[in-house]
Protein backbone atom coordinates (compact mmCIF):
# COMPACT_ATOMS: atom_id res chain seq x y z
CA UNK A 1 0.00 0.00 0.00
CA UNK A 2 1.63 3.27 -0.61
CA UNK A 3 0.65 6.51 0.83
CA UNK A 4 0.19 10.17 -1.02
CA UNK A 5 2.53 12.46 0.19
CA UNK A 6 1.59 16.05 1.00
CA UNK A 7 3.52 18.04 -1.84
CA UNK A 8 6.60 20.38 -0.55
CA UNK A 9 7.68 23.12 -1.82
CA UNK A 10 10.75 22.61 -3.77
CA UNK A 11 13.27 24.94 -6.08
CA UNK A 12 15.01 23.73 -8.73
CA UNK A 13 18.86 24.42 -7.74
CA UNK A 14 19.62 25.38 -11.69
CA UNK A 15 16.73 27.34 -12.66
CA UNK A 16 15.07 28.23 -9.38
CA UNK A 17 11.24 26.98 -11.05
CA UNK A 18 9.15 25.03 -8.85
CA UNK A 19 10.27 21.30 -8.79
CA UNK A 20 7.61 19.60 -7.18
CA UNK A 21 5.98 18.67 -10.02
CA UNK A 22 5.70 14.51 -11.13
CA UNK A 23 9.52 14.84 -12.96
CA UNK A 24 11.86 16.02 -9.58
CA UNK A 25 14.84 14.67 -8.79
CA UNK A 26 16.55 14.81 -5.41
CA UNK A 27 20.08 14.17 -4.99
CA UNK A 28 22.11 13.57 -2.19
CA UNK A 29 26.23 13.94 -2.95
CA UNK A 30 28.57 12.58 -0.51
CA UNK A 31 32.06 13.08 -0.05
CA UNK A 32 34.71 13.23 2.39
CA UNK A 33 35.85 16.91 4.24
CA UNK A 34 38.49 17.90 6.63
CA UNK A 35 37.21 18.78 10.01
CA UNK A 36 38.87 21.90 11.78
CA UNK A 37 41.25 19.25 13.59
CA UNK A 38 42.55 17.85 10.89
CA UNK A 39 40.18 14.32 10.78
CA UNK A 40 38.29 13.56 7.67
CA UNK A 41 34.20 13.45 8.16
CA UNK A 42 31.67 13.21 5.54
CA UNK A 43 30.03 16.29 3.83
CA UNK A 44 26.57 16.05 2.34
CA UNK A 45 24.96 18.20 -0.17
CA UNK A 46 21.13 18.17 -0.92
CA UNK A 47 19.89 19.44 -4.26
CA UNK A 48 16.03 19.56 -6.14
CA UNK A 49 16.15 19.59 -9.47
CA UNK A 50 12.78 20.09 -11.70
CA UNK A 51 14.10 17.91 -14.01
CA UNK A 52 16.96 14.64 -14.77
CA UNK A 53 18.36 17.28 -17.82
CA UNK A 54 18.74 19.94 -14.50
CA UNK A 55 20.14 17.53 -11.91
CA UNK A 56 23.04 16.19 -14.90
CA UNK A 57 24.22 19.87 -15.70
CA UNK A 58 24.69 20.44 -12.34
CA UNK A 59 26.36 17.94 -11.14
CA UNK A 60 28.60 18.64 -13.92
CA UNK A 61 29.86 21.71 -12.73
CA UNK A 62 32.34 21.37 -9.69
CA UNK A 63 29.93 20.80 -6.52
CA UNK A 64 29.36 23.53 -3.86
CA UNK A 65 31.31 24.22 -1.06
CA UNK A 66 29.81 22.04 2.23
CA UNK A 67 28.54 24.39 4.88
CA UNK A 68 31.08 24.52 7.73
CA UNK A 69 29.60 22.71 11.00
CA UNK A 70 29.48 24.47 14.01
CA UNK A 71 31.83 24.09 16.54
CA UNK A 72 30.64 22.36 19.71
CA UNK A 73 30.86 23.49 23.09
CA UNK A 74 29.91 21.70 26.02
CA UNK A 75 27.01 23.38 28.27
CA UNK A 76 27.75 23.31 32.08
CA UNK A 77 25.08 20.55 32.29
CA UNK A 78 27.02 18.29 30.06
CA UNK A 79 30.45 19.19 31.90
CA UNK A 80 28.29 17.87 35.19
CA UNK A 81 27.24 14.90 33.56
CA UNK A 82 30.67 13.95 32.37
CA UNK A 83 31.98 14.78 35.81
CA UNK A 84 29.26 12.85 37.30
CA UNK A 85 29.68 9.78 35.28
CA UNK A 86 33.48 9.68 35.97
CA UNK A 87 33.10 9.69 39.57
CA UNK A 88 30.45 6.92 38.72
CA UNK A 89 33.12 4.91 37.02
CA UNK A 90 35.70 5.67 40.02
CA UNK A 91 33.54 4.28 42.10
CA UNK A 92 32.63 1.26 40.44
CA UNK A 93 36.23 0.37 39.80
CA UNK A 94 36.99 1.16 42.92
CA UNK A 95 34.17 -1.79 44.37
CA UNK A 96 35.23 -4.45 41.78
CA UNK A 97 38.80 -4.37 42.69
CA UNK A 98 37.49 -4.76 46.82
CA UNK A 99 35.66 -7.21 45.48
CA UNK A 100 38.38 -9.29 43.49
CA UNK A 101 40.61 -8.77 46.54
CA UNK A 102 38.21 -10.30 48.97
CA UNK A 103 37.39 -12.96 46.30
CA UNK A 104 41.02 -13.40 46.29
CA UNK A 105 41.88 -13.96 50.61
CA UNK A 106 38.59 -16.21 50.29
CA UNK A 107 40.15 -18.09 47.72
CA UNK A 108 43.97 -18.74 49.40
CA UNK A 109 42.29 -19.19 53.09
CA UNK A 110 43.73 -15.51 53.59
CA UNK A 111 40.65 -14.10 55.67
Amino acid sequence: MTREAEPEERACELCGADASGSEWVALEVTRAMRTMDGDEDLAFVDANFCSQEHAARWLARPLPEPEALPEYVPSWRDRWVDLGLGAAFVVVIGLASVGLVAIARWAWGLA
